[in-house]
């Protein structure tokens, strides 16, 4: 017994120190440690049942009617623990391949929020609102994960919307003096610039303006999809027209049903008066 529980305790405390050096080396990799946890646990956890197993089969105690009603028994459990498993097993999915990290802001359905913590159950998000929201890990694994803080840039298409009265001369004016201005930025990628009338609207004539702004952060992109929409404005202001407001024009008919409903007066009659004559 002495040399079984010696030999338990040292693996234990071998798995404890594999554990520490593991985590030691995964800083990085978000929810490591509660999966090294888990797994040191579950190592743990087979160890203790090796040593019992081996101890009862040492003082002749037959062991295969006991694993068979483990056997049946870990079914029932496994069974009843459907869900938490379900969100464990996701958990360490999500762990392994990073999709989730601690940091990440992510559009998860009508949730959007930073990851404050990955554990093997449930992921907490910080939402706009200052709220955290808790997901288990198993509806994250089934969810459209789109991860906006992985953007390398971001997307700037805006359409202008010209008045129906501007010429094709200032049209053609106002679309070179856009590419210009995305061209000569500093932060727009060159090769994505693309400016096109696209289409006669309802009520304006409808300019395509396409372009990727070289940035990470979002507040920036702000600040300069300000800048360009703001230049956009001065050249269609400098091109002699105008942003279009949606409007309709109503054209209304004569309407001459009256006038083919009046009788048509007879030359040979004459009025009363000279009749009175």
């Amino acid at each position: 017994m002495i040399v079984v529980v010696a030999i338990i305790w040292l693996l234990m405390l071998l798995n404890s120190w594999g554990e520490r050096y593991l985590v030691g080396r995964r800083r990085s990799l978000s929810g490591s440690a509660s999966a090294l946890r888990l797994g040191r646990r579950v190592i743990d956890g087979i160890i203790l049942f090796a040593g019992l197993l081996f101890t009862l089969s040492h003082f002749g105690v037959n062991v295969t009617a006991a694993l068979a009603g483990l056997g049946v028994g870990g079914i029932a459990v496994a069974l009843a623990a459907q869900k938490t498993l379900e969100n464990i097993i996701a958990g360490v999915s999500l762990i392994a391949d990073q999709a989730v990290r601690v940091g990440d802001f992510l559009n998860l359905g009508d949730i959007q929020g930073t990851v404050e913590e990955v554990g093997l159950r449930s992921t907490r998000i910080r939402t706009a609102d200052r709220t955290v929201v808790s997901l288990p890990n198993g509806q994250i694994a089934n969810m459209k994960l789109e991860t906006l803080s992985a953007r390398d840039r971001f997307w700037f298409h805006p359409m202008v919307n010209l008045r129906y009265e501007t010429t094709p001369v200032q049209l053609n004016s106002v679309m070179a003096a856009i590419r210009n201005l995305l061209g000569e930025h500093a932060r727009v990628d060159s090769a994505s610039v693309r400016v096109r009338f696209v289409r006669f609207g309802v009520s304006s004539l409808d300019v395509d303006v396409f372009a990727y702004v070289s940035t990470h952060e979002w507040n920036n992109f702000l600040e300069i999809q300000e800048e360009l929409l703001l230049g956009i404005m001065n050249i269609v202001q400098k091109a002699g027209t105008g942003i279009a407001l949606p409007s309709q024009t109503l054209y209304i008919a004569g309407d001459t049903s009256r006038q083919l409903a009046q009788p048509i007066p007879d030359n040979n009659e004459r009025p009363k008066a000279d009749a009175l004559h």
